[in-house]
């Protein structure tokens, strides 16, 4: 399979992005309410870089804490619900240093098998017991926490459950009241990643929690990206007082990295006045509902990803047992997508993914805000004839 040479994105994207000078129907970011190319949160970034210049140039605990940074953590924790939250620089490391920080040797922490590549590498750090149970399979994982009713006796509190509300690899949403049913039997602390969902589910867009109506508190750990539906860079975690200050001391994400700069956290503190306005979140949920909606057309086609997912993983309807050549399919439908000019992107896992690896050849689809009626019209038509054509020769 050839593999696409290196291409030169032009510009800002939003519903279309320039590649190469040509435009292109972007359907592959993950800006899912288009504050990437607000005019509002642009402005804010100049501003905010004219008056402090464009980095941190240390560590939180060290010199790089700016009052943007103080008031990013306030506003978001409001947002939340929570008492407090902690601002780091990079999403890949917020997740993977959150878990270490807290689950050590000797601890347990048990976890779906369709977690993303940050999560993992958060479980290798932490040199914890892993017992893992398949993808969103909550009879599976009742059984693990019977197993286990010596060690929450012996550890009491000493055993993690880490688990997405979106799941990065397949885009279907985690069973959080079952969870919580378990969480009223056995002492386990939740870990929740959200970086798919804050700014997506809920009304006002905080994320599973409101999306199933509970407090955000039920849950002891939060975790989000603010690189995707917020339009910044960098992730947050939220909790108790005594859980974000263990952070501050103890996440390798936070305390050797350099902070944010002072712009980075400023405009997600605009994104989040956006949000509680909910115009876009409004429109990209009418949107999410059109794409599953269209996508259901497509016979030859099927996605994992739950009706309320912005973030759509496509696969093959009917498999064959070659994997090779389902492969070869799944890469020529994006191939020819492509030359439609439309966007969508493919995932490349690394050896060390070794659950996912075994897992279903898939391409994604993003929707936003920012994209109309007749951009949807026009990918699922494409879609629909490549993949007939395709398939059916």
């Amino acid at each position: 399979m050839a593999l696409r040479p290196s291409l030169l994105v032009e510009g800002s994207y939003g519903a279309t992005v320039q590649i190469d000078g040509e435009e292109y129907k972007n359907f592959a970011t993950n800006g899912f309410l288009g504050y990437q190319v607000h005019p509002e949160i642009i402005d804010t970034a100049i501003d905010c870089t004219n008056h402090f210049g464009v980095g941190a140039c240390g560590p939180r605990g060290f010199f790089g804490s700016f009052d943007t940074h103080l008031e990013l953590e306030k506003k978001f924790a409001k947002f939340m619900g929570t008492v407090d939250a902690v601002v780091f620089s990079s999403e890949f490391q917020t997740i993977a240093s959150v878990i270490p920080s807290f689950a050590k040797p000797g601890d347990y922490v048990v976890c779906d098998k369709g977690v993303s590549f940050a999560i993992q590498n958060g479980l290798l750090l932490s040199r914890s017991t892993i017992k893992w149970f398949s993808h969103n399979d909550m009879e599976e994982l009742k059984g693990i926490f019977q197993g286990l009713s010596d060690v929450f006796q012996k550890q009491k509190h000493r055993v993690f459950l880490v688990v997405e509300s979106i799941y990065t690899n397949y885009g279907d949403l985690l069973d959080l009241k079952a969870v919580l049913q378990l969480k009223e039997k056995y002492p386990f602390r939740i870990i929740l990643e959200e970086s798919l969902s804050i700014g997506v589910l809920g009304k006002t867009g905080r994320g599973l929690t409101e999306y199933i109506g509970v407090p955000s508190t039920k849950v002891e750990i939060i975790t989000a990206s603010i690189g995707n539906a917020l339009g910044s860079v960098g992730g947050i975690a939220v909790g108790t007082t005594a859980i974000c200050n263990h952070m501050r001391l103890n996440c390798s994400g936070y305390v050797f990295s350099c902070s944010s700069p002072p712009y980075v956290t400023k405009t997600c503190t605009v994104a989040l006045k956006l949000l509680s306005e909910g115009k876009e979140i409004y429109r990209l949920q009418i949107n999410i509902n059109l794409l599953h909606e269209a996508i259901s057309t497509c016979k030859y086609l099927t996605t994992t990803s739950s009706q309320q997912s912005p973030y759509i993983c496509i696969r093959l309807a009917r498999p064959s047992k070659d994997r090779q050549h389902d492969e070869i399919i799944i890469q020529t439908i994006v191939d020819e997508l492509y030359q439609n000019k439309i966007v969508v992107s493919r995932p490349r896992y690394s050896k060390r993914e070794a659950f996912i690896l075994n897992s279903e050849p898939q391409f994604k689809i993003t929707i936003s805000a920012l994209h109309t009626p007749e951009d949807i019209e026009i990918l699922v038509e494409k879609l629909r004839d490549i993949s007939e054509r395709i398939i059916k020769n």
